[in-house]
């Protein structure tokens, strides 16, 4: 069972994450922050609700991966399949 959860959630998150829709207004802010020198985005990401830690993560594939709109996409898209297993093995507990 747990594989075909993990699948399904994997198609789903993967479906998002290929898809040609535009970007949210929060995704822009994210995108705008990710652009800027890595403690300045952190900085305003801290004054902001977002989480400091994303930003990190985002600017350090946005530097490496380059400034494509499924490079912003990516760190969303990782983390939701690594929350898939950390859910999976809180719940055999």
């Amino acid at each position: 069972m747990a594989p075909a959860i993990f699948i399904l959630g994997l198609a789903l998150r993967a479906g998002m994450w290929l898809s040609d829709k535009s970007p949210w207004s929060d995704e822009w802010f994210s995108i705008l922050l990710a652009q800027k020198p890595l403690f300045e985005g952190v900085r305003a990401a801290i004054r902001d609700v977002h989480p400091p830690l994303y930003f990190i993560l985002l600017h350090g594939a946005v530097r490496v991966l380059g400034q494509a709109e499924l490079v912003f996409r990516l760190v969303s898209f990782l983390s939701g399949l690594g929350l898939l297993a950390v859910i999976y093995f809180l719940g055999k507990e």
